[in-house]
């Protein structure tokens, strides 16, 4: 209900989240501890901004979360011999702002129940007609979830144009070299990242054209599957 109200993309995202036991048993600290690089949480987690309260035997400490991901399935969570250590104590979420916009697609072969090919998560403001603190955050384009710096870069202090979105297409290839699994080969995953930047300037402009007047606001997509 807290994400319905404040993050409603990330709330959508949750309904698919795994199967109904995962949704009732699972905890947002456990998906990111998991340090899954296509756990569905991280990239929108992210896309916000998010920082993890981290307690153990030798203290408390606070970080954002895009340090804690280190490599596959290794963070900075500090562990002895007894395998006693640290904890994700609190995840703190920015206060929402109204001037922020989110927006989270999750692509897989399922639509309920299925782990994620490429999740795209994307945060940013429109401020006098250019993006501002654009953060753009992935789940199966690396062996963690990561931002994407060049694409963020690219997009940075830009207006919504085809061509700063087309910037932004070209620099995840600096950003990510994907790898092939069961869930989807490395082109599809590159393929489908770029398009996901595609449909986040596609509805830039139907927000955009909103705004105006000039058209109904409502994003069309494929219900089943697109979203």
């Amino acid at each position: 209900p807290l994400f319905a109200e404040h993050y409603p993309a990330f709330a959508h995202l949750l309904h698919r989240l795994g199967s109904a036991q995962v949704r009732n048993r699972g905890t947002l600290g456990g998906n990111i501890a998991n340090a899954s690089p296509i756990g569905d949480t991280p990239p929108v987690l992210l896309a916000l901004g998010s920082r993890l309260w981290l307690a153990g035997p030798e203290g408390e400490r606070e970080l954002p979360l895009e340090d804690f991901f280190l490599d596959y399935k290794k963070t900075v969570l500090n562990q002895n011999k007894e395998n006693q250590g640290e904890v994700i104590r609190a995840i703190f979420l920015p206060r929402p702002d109204t001037d922020r916009h989110l927006r989270v697609w999750k692509l897989s072969k399922r639509r309920e129940d299925d782990i994620s090919a490429v999740l795209g998560a994307f945060g940013w403001r429109l401020e006098e007609g250019v993006l501002r603190d654009v953060r753009l955050a992935f789940g199966g384009m690396a062996a963690i979830p990561k931002r994407a710096a060049a694409a963020e870069a690219a997009l940075e202090g830009q207006p919504p144009t085809v061509a700063s979105f087309q910037a932004a297409r070209a620099a995840l290839k600096e950003d990510f070299q994907p790898m092939s699994d069961v869930r989807g080969s490395a082109h599809y995953r590159e393929l489908s990242a770029a398009n996901l930047l595609e449909r986040l300037r596609l509805a830039l402009g139907v927000e955009n054209q909103a705004q105006d007047g000039t058209d109904n606001p409502r994003e069309v997509m494929l219900h089943a599957y697109a979203h």
